[in-house]
């Protein structure tokens, strides 16, 4: 059962800094830093702004044709989704794009919710303009080297760890057969039969790396809802995108506009990225590693590969495949090559996109809209009745403990002694008013009498408090308790447990129900009712 208990507004919640809360309350200090404004009335500009040219159109359906052709996905396994490619050759046709690290297993929950997100969106927005094609894209993260942030999953207070030595290699290139040992242990750790984890065997046991396990997977999970997936480390793709290449890497004028833009944006929030003089990394055996300017030319760090100008130029002419874009220029390769209107990301990506537009200018590249992904948070009725009949609300569960733990006291046990003690001191005032006038040494003994007993109510009033916590402490315990599981280690569920730790037979009839409730460009955390 999945039903909706109550959207809670992000900014309610502390789980976005102060820069993603400004612009999805698009506050004016943010302006600036933005295209569009985050809303669905600003498609109309959106669309009537983004053109696309036709051979880059016709380039990009045969490149995703061959691609999924390459991993054993064909039409008639896949019509919606080759439907869309096939659209994507028409001029009324866009997409709305996520992406996402080749997480293990997906990783976290919150990388389904970003793919339901842009599904969701791509969905309202076909409805919205009947006479354009909206499709959902993926897009994967194949070419980033951080391996130990993907190669883990947490699940019934477990993690589950794949050991490898990754030597900087992009992680899509990563060969699964090793991947086994985890498949076991997963299986150990649930127990009994579980489609999903035959699902994960499937994908990953079948295939020669980690970007093909993580494609038959999405498609497995998300096929069905037309999602189109693009593989970015492709030649045929880096080759439309040399010229830029070229103006990062020997102009550097990525890096000027970036700290243009970051000597405006640090006035007022965090910088989330910094950038470099050259953004992107060079790919050979050695792994993915920087390309740096040096006096004399350049150089590609750890190991022994050297260029001058001429050489760098003529390097990016033969072998764009060889150049991974970093933080910076990711986002413009990704929007250099699609159709695209939005980017569906969550609180972080928001951030460092919004440092990006003045890049996307310097390249001539359409900046689309940003839209926060949909958070999520799951409660069993369980819990839910138990918070109810302490008379506690979800949204307290997100302050700090100290905070909801006194404000739970004082709602449940309001019993205090303050009008007493203000009773106290004021009638011995008015002792010592009157007696004062007549006798000051009787009075200053009045006066003495009144701190002593102001410092013992407020002694007892101390104890009385300590004895409300005492009696709400088996109540307060349990909805700790509770939070523990909608918090593991103190952070959002969304953001540690993996599909498997909430779903396993039942997965494709999670994701549907989930996809139902959520609405897109909410800026909210869904609360969900799941058993």
């Amino acid at each position: 059962m999945t039903v909706l208990h109550k959207n809670i507004p992000l900014i309610e919640t502390g789980l976005v800094n102060k820069l993603v809360a400004d612009y999805i309350q698009q506050k004016d200090a943010v302006k600036p830093f933005y295209q569009y404004a985050p809303e669905m009335g600003s498609f109309d500009e959106v669309i009537s702004n983004r053109s696309f040219d036709q051979n880059k159109r016709n380039l990009l359906a045969d490149v995703l044709f061959n691609q999924y052709e390459k991993i054993g996905i064909k039409r008639k396994q896949a019509e919606l989704v080759f439907a869309n490619i096939d659209s994507l050759r028409s001029a009324q046709t866009f997409t709305v794009t996520t992406g996402h690290q080749l997480s293990l297993f997906t990783g976290p929950l919150f990388f389904i919710y970003k793919i339901l997100s842009t599904i969701r969106l791509a969905q309202e927005l076909s409805q919205r303009y009947p006479n354009h094609t909206i499709v959902p894209v993926f897009w994967l993260a194949s070419e980033d080297h951080d391996f130990e942030e993907i190669s883990h999953v947490h699940l019934k207070g477990a993690k589950l760890q794949w050991n490898l030595d990754s030597k900087q290699q992009p992680v899509g290139t990563l060969e699964t057969h090793s991947i086994k040992t985890i498949l076991d242990s997963l299986r150990e750790l649930l127990g009994g039969s579980n489609s999903l984890v035959d699902l994960f065997e499937q994908c990953y046991v079948s295939s020669n790396n980690l970007s093909d396990a993580t494609r038959k997977l999405v498609h497995s999970l998300f096929g069905q809802y037309g999602l189109v997936m693009i593989e970015p480390n492709d030649v045929r793709l880096k080759r439309e995108f040399i010229p830029i290449i070229k103006e990062d890497a020997i102009k550097h004028n990525s890096f000027a506009a970036l700290l243009e833009t970051n000597s405006k944006l640090d006035k007022l929030y965090p910088l989330q990225v910094t950038g470099r003089e050259i953004n992107f990394f060079y790919l050979s055996e050695s792994g993915r590693q920087l390309i740096k300017k040096t006096r004399s030319g350049y150089e590609v760090a750890n190991t022994p590969i050297v260029w001058n100008e001429h050489e760098l130029n003529a390097e990016i002419e033969s072998h764009p495949e060889r150049f991974s874009p970093n933080v910076v220029m990711r986002p413009v390769y990704q929007e250099h090559v699609l159709p695209n209107l939005a980017y569906v990301g969550g609180p972080g990506e928001v951030s460092y996109w919004l440092q990006l537009k003045g890049v996307f200018k310097t390249h001539r590249v359409p900046f689309p809209m940003v839209v926060l992904r949909n958070s999520v948070m799951l409660i069993s009725q369980a819990h839910l009745h138990k918070l109810t009949k302490k008379r506690v609300d979800v949204e307290d569960l997100f302050k700090r403990d100290e905070e909801w733990i006194k404000e739970y006291i004082h709602a449940v046990h309001p019993i205090n002694i303050a009008e007493e003690t203000e009773a106290v001191g004021r009638l011995l005032q008015q002792a010592i008013d009157k007696v004062m006038v007549f006798d000051n040494q009787i009075g200053s003994r009045i006066i003495q009498w009144k701190l002593e007993a102001l410092h013992q109510l407020k002694q007892l009033q101390k104890e009385l408090n300590q004895s409300k916590k005492r009696k709400s402490k088996l109540d307060t315990d349990a909805v700790i308790a509770i939070k523990n599981i909608l918090f593991p280690a103190g952070t959002p569920q969304e953001r540690i447990l993996n599909l498997a730790a909430v779903t396993g037979n039942y997965y494709e009839a999670f994701l549907s129900k989930v996809a139902e409730q959520l609405f897109p460009l909410s800026n909210t955390i869904d609360v969900l009712v799941w058993d």
